[in-house]
């Protein structure tokens, strides 16, 4: 289940008023520990309506009103959107969410529920939407792109605007990786060692909200940072053990993920691809993007004052 939870205007926030230093960090650590619990989709202010507009319909025609609008208590100044699987559960959520209020005084949140296509009686209009949706996940959102290559790889690619130096900490620092790297919903990774060495040991387990379990682990092979990282991965089982070599180009500030995936055979790459692999490295590389746009916040911030 969807949920939107909607910050209303005030005039503070229609006037371009920046919240203080004290709303930003709490704001931080709410959707921090949304996105520890795998509930965070998506999150972010908008500006004031001033640089908005709104679209007019009538008789046939559309008309473009340029705002700032006064109806400020109807406008909407920010919003978080959450996954959880129950109404209650949203309730919680939502119940600890800061005062967004500018001045710490009288604030607003609104919460609405998402519709799923689920909801709609069958339609070929729907059916067209369950193809968007399809075809969305197949090739990845957020811009994953995915490609075979070799009869024996998978290669994972997507850009991120944010410097390699900071990629390459979240994707190594045991107190970062279970903020992103989570898969589909409903999953947290409450194991996560990390023994960053040549020969080193690293070890992720998850936990999905119905009680399911997975682990992986592996080995450190090569380790080049912030550019290179060669690992070995083991989920267990039957499954075997395959050579992941994540590769960190930077240009302008942006940093280009590449990550290849090479398995003993064919019918090993072509196993895993049809588990849904991909659906669930593209939410985490979701979720990574949103942790990077705050850390590369923190990060310009600190060179500009050691400047």
């Amino acid at each position: 289940m969807r949920f939107m939870i909607i910050v209303k205007a005030t005039r503070d926030s229609e006037a371009g008023v920046m919240p203080e230093e004290t709303l930003f960090a709490e704001m931080a650590e709410y959707h921090e520990k949304l996105a520890r619990a795998g509930a965070l989709l998506d999150a972010s202010g908008l500006q004031p309506s001033s640089r908005g507009w709104r679209i007019k319909y009538s008789a046939g025609k559309r008309t473009v009103v340029d705002g700032p609008f006064a109806e400020t208590t109807e406008l909407v100044a920010g919003y978080t959107i959450i996954q959880v699987k129950s109404r209650e559960e949203a309730m919680e959520w939502t119940r600890r969410f800061p005062n967004p209020a500018v001045d710490g005084k009288e604030g607003e949140i609104e919460v609405r529920q998402f519709f799923e296509l689920d909801d709609f009686a069958p339609s070929e209009a729907i059916e067209r939407f369950r193809k968007m949706e399809a075809a969305r996940k197949k090739t990845g959102t957020g811009g994953l792109k995915v490609a075979t290559p070799a009869d024996r790889e998978i290669v994972m690619t997507r850009a991120f605007d944010a410097p390699r130096t900071l990629v390459f900490d979240a994707w190594t620092d045991p107190g970062q990786v279970p903020l992103w790297m989570l898969g589909p919903e409903e999953w947290t990774m409450p194991v996560c060692e990390v023994d960053l060495r040549v020969g080193g040991a690293w070890h992720f387990a998850w936990r999905h909200s119905d009680g399911a379990e997975m682990e992986t682990r592996g080995v450190y092979r090569e380790i080049d940072p912030p550019g290179r990282l060669v690992t070995t991965e083991s989920w267990g089982g039957d499954w075997p053990e395959t050579t992941n070599t994540l590769v960190l180009s930077e240009e302008d500030g942006k940093t280009t993920v590449t990550l290849t995936i090479l398995y003993p055979s064919k019918e090993a790459r072509d196993a895993a691809l049809r588990t849904g692999m991909t659906e669930g490295v593209s939410a985490s590389f979701d979720r990574l993007a949103g942790l990077l746009a705050s850390a590369d916040d923190q990060w310009t911030e600190g060179r500009a004052k050691e400047a």
